[in-house]
């Protein structure tokens, strides 16, 4: 397996990954994203400093996810992805594991729904401390 940082060829299989359909019922923003929003989203995101985005590839150098973290306030707002074909298989916990090591203290908002996701993060050692609207909120100091 690969974490990587993401480069500009990457822009069009992170729209794939966030456009299926799995991955926006469990995000906190569920609308589809068109490629023109994407595609300055991400030519910003790689140029601005408090971004850092990152690929898992897998042996076969199939992008298996995606991982997020944003620098808000001194803190690194975390969100993570899996192609559903790979899902189930310990990815998401591996690219939440890497996203931690390099981006402390941390923030991750979970959908109460999105059981996969709130497992990961109990299994290492978030704490929530918040919960409004459906949406708990983690933090990993």
């Amino acid at each position: 397996m690969v974490f990587r940082k993401v480069n500009n060829a990457d822009c069009k299989i992170l729209l794939e990954l966030r456009n299926e359909p799995s991955v926006r019922a469990l995000s906190l923003n569920c609308e589809e994203i068109n490629i023109e929003t994407h595609s300055k989203w991400f030519a910003s995101a790689l140029q601005s400093n408090d971004y850092y985005i990152y690929i898992l590839e897998n042996e076969q150098n199939e992008v298996v996810g995606s991982g997020r973290a944003k620098l808000k306030n001194s803190q690194y707002y975390l969100s993570w992805s899996v192609f559903s074909r790979f899902r189930g298989k310990g990815y998401g916990k591996l690219i939440v594991e890497n996203l931690v090591a390099n981006h402390l203290p941390c923030i991750a908002e979970i959908k109460e729904k999105n059981i996969p996701s709130l497992k990961i993060v109990e299994s290492l050692g978030f704490s929530q401390v918040n919960e409004d609207n459906g949406v708990k909120l983690f933090l990993k100091e």
